[in-house]
């Protein structure tokens, strides 16, 4: 997953230099509908960094997937795809 913003972003890290120090530890991801944009093959997701007193929407990209790729995330991991 990458931020619009910040192409190398790590998803977890929140260290983009966009991003306020007070979102940067103790933050979380909020993507909304994703399971829906993951379905829909979305070009373009809004998500959200929530911190302890702010929430900072930003755009993200789930890059070029397979169908096969999409779907592994839909059903969770790979384990869950391989499961007969």
């Amino acid at each position: 997953i990458r931020t619009q913003s910040s192409p190398a972003a790590s998803p977890c890290s929140h260290t983009s230099p966009g991003l306020p120090p007070s979102l940067h530890s103790q933050s979380c991801s909020y993507i909304p509908g994703i399971r829906k944009a993951v379905e829909e093959k979305a070009a373009v997701i809004k998500a959200y960094v929530v911190g302890k007193d702010k929430k900072i929407a930003f755009e993200m990209t789930l890059g070029e997937l397979t169908d096969e790729e999409r779907q592994i995330i839909l059903k969770g991991c790979l384990i869950n795809y391989n499961r007969v």
